[in-house]
Parts: C-alpha cells; sequence; structure tokens
C-alpha cells in the first residue's frame, strides 16, 4: 500500500499543481527519497538492499530545499541524483521489472533468494 498511496499523493499534487497555477496558491510534491528520520526503522525499511543504496538525507536539508522548491512553485521536488534517476525508470522499464526490482531491493541483506 506504501507505493500505491505515494503514486496517488504524487499524481494528485501534479494535479492540484496544475490547476491552481494562476492562482496564487503554490501547490509541490516532495520526493526526498530516504530521510534521517525513525521512518526506516518503523517502517522496516533499516537493514534493506534500497536502505544502503540510497544514503539518508540530512532532514533540515531536505527541509531547505523543499521550502526553496515551493518558493519557486516546482511541481515536484526531488532531492539527490539516484532518487532523480531512479524517477525516470518507468519511462524506460516495464513496470512488471520495476515491480520485481523494488521487491529484490526491499530484501533484508541476509534474506536468500527463492526461485
Amino acid at each position: 500500500m506504501f507505493y500505491a498511496s505515494k503514486a496517488f499523493v504524487l499524481s494528485f499534487t501534479e494535479g492540484l499543481h496544475e490547476e491552481t497555477l494562476h492562482s496564487g496558491v503554490k501547490v509541490s510534491a516532495l520526493c526526498p527519497g530516504p530521510t534521517r528520520t525513525n521512518f526506516a526503522k518503523t517502517s522496516g525499511l533499516e537493514g534493506t538492499k534500497i536502505a544502503s543504496i540510497f544514503p539518508s538525507l540530512d532532514p533540515n536539508k531536505v527541509a531547505e530545499v523543499a521550502y526553496r522548491g515551493l518558493m519557486r512553485n516546482k511541481a515536484v521536488i526531488l532531492l539527490g541524483w539516484k532518487n532523480k534517476v531512479r524517477a525516470f525508470d518507468t519511462r524506460l522499464f516495464s513496470r512488471s521489472f520495476i515491480r520485481s526490482r523494488m521487491c529484490e531491493m526491499l530484501r533484508p541483506f541476509d534474506d536468500k533468494k527463492k526461485k
């Protein structure tokens, strides 16, 4: 449900951004990637492959970039080059490939691949 809700929020926010573009209201979707909070530990992502590949960002830096992006009225604010590259995966690869790759990335390091 986590990734489905993220996709909905991104799509919804982009729609709101366009609908309010000339109203003076600023709407942005912040996509920071991993941030140094308790989220990884609480959600069970700590110790997974994806947590080691995408370094956690400083929350103050995330807030600073988010504020600047919102003030510039950017529809989507992405942080980090790996996160920016990953955002374009859906344009390069099939949805089934991305799903299977994400499942692999969310496994703990000690989890043996089962076939």
